[in-house]
This record gives C-alpha cells, structure tokens and sequence, in this order.
C-alpha cells in the first residue's frame, strides 16, 4: 500500500516538472515569435539559390554571380536595398566558420575567430 502510494506521489511530481517544462518552452517560443530579432521581416523576398559547381566553383565566381544579380535586384521598381547571404536569420542548419576583420593582419586559419552562421 506504501509503495504504491510513493509511486503514485512520484508520478504526479513527474508529472509536474514536464509540465512546468513545457509551460516555459511555449513562453520562450511565443517571445521568439513575437519578439524584435533586429530585422523587419515584413515586405522581403528571399530565395535560395544554388549554383552548379562545375560552372561556379571558384570563389570568386560565386562572388561575381551574386554582385551581379544584387545590382540587377536595385535596378527593378519598389526594391530598396538587396542583399545576399550563406544563412538567414532565425534560420536552420549552420556552420562554424573562421573569419579575418578587415584591416587587421592575417592569422592562421587555425588561430582566427570562428562563428556560427
């Protein structure tokens, strides 16, 4: 009879703490929703674009493409600024990239300052 009532008290604190979990991870994501992440996502277009490697595989042409479609992007009616980037905000997936600050020498990929896109 004891123990099954322990068990009884055990499943209701169980019970208890993953709800108290879930309560707080709606909250966290209803914030994330409706909070200011530093961007206005209202009126913006994005697209994913993935270039053929044969044609675009050095750097610099994969650069050349994108300069050349932002530029063409400002050139068409209502658009106000166009960008392109490897990750959007809030989005999925990411790497752990090693960047250099312009202006500051160059140190070894293996000493440079990483980040997370």
């Amino acid at each position: 009879m004891r123990l099954r009532q322990g068990l009884v008290v055990a499943e209701i604190a169980v019970s208890l703490v993953l709800l108290t979990g879930a309560g707080l991870m709606i909250r966290a994501f209803l914030q994330m929703v409706r909070g200011n992440h530093g961007f206005n996502p209202r009126q913006v277009l994005t697209a994913e674009v993935a270039l053929t490697s044969g044609r675009y595989s050095a750097p610099a042409r994969q650069a050349a493409f994108f300069q050349q479609v932002i530029e063409r992007l400002h050139g068409l009616a209502g658009v106000r600024t166009a960008a392109a980037t490897s990750s959007l905000p809030m989005g999925t997936g990411g790497e752990n990239l090693a960047f250099q600050i312009a202006g500051q020498p160059g140190a070894p990929q293996s000493d440079r300052p990483r980040a997370t896109h």
